[in-house]
């Protein structure tokens, strides 16, 4: 290429312009792939990975998360992946829908269950989605139910113009 092509203002444009976008996509890449598998949780554990990934949540979102987390010791990993997911999807739907500024995050170990809750202070899921069948309710809603569900648990959802809350019971002896 000659110089002159490459020291023109609009191919100079461009090629910064190319280069942010590759910026870019490489770190929505890195985000991605650690959402997809974050490495805390198999080396260290679910209250290390939630942890972790509701700090980087919040950095992300600007939404002020206050988290809870009793440990509940370890896991098998599908369980605590299980587990991780739930929390992920609810904090991400709330991100999305809810329009809340503030959020929490709660794990405990009441009477042999785990009790995983995200809760928010937003517009709510209006009463006709929450009351039709679970294709209404969105792959994100249905899968955290499944995934509950193959754990052993159930997942129940509150919401109205006050906020929502999404609450996990699982019992504490899962086997893998």
């Amino acid at each position: 290429r000659s110089p002159a092509v490459m020291s023109d203002p609009e191919t100079q444009r461009l090629i910064a312009e190319t280069q942010e976008i590759a910026r870019r996509s490489s770190r929505e890449l890195r985000t991605t792939s650690y959402l997809l598998h974050p490495p805390d949780l198999e080396e260290f554990g679910l209250i290390p990975a939630l942890r972790s990934w509701a700090d980087g949540f919040s950095q992300r979102t600007g939404i002020e998360l206050d988290v809870d987390l009793e440990d509940p010791g370890r896991l098998p990993l599908e369980a605590e992946t299980a587990i991780f997911r739930v929390a992920q999807e609810a904090l991400a739907n709330m991100h999305r829908h809810s329009g809340s500024a503030t959020a929490a995050l709660k794990l405990s170990v009441l009477r042999g269950h785990l009790h995983l809750e995200v809760s928010d202070k937003g517009r709510g899921i209006p009463p006709e989605i929450l009351a039709h069948s679970p294709s209404r309710i969105g792959v994100g809603l249905m899968g955290m139910r499944e995934r509950t569900r193959q754990l052993g648990g159930d997942l129940d959802i509150v919401s109205d113009g006050t906020g929502t809350t999404v609450r996990a019971r699982i019992p504490r002896s899962i086997h893998s």
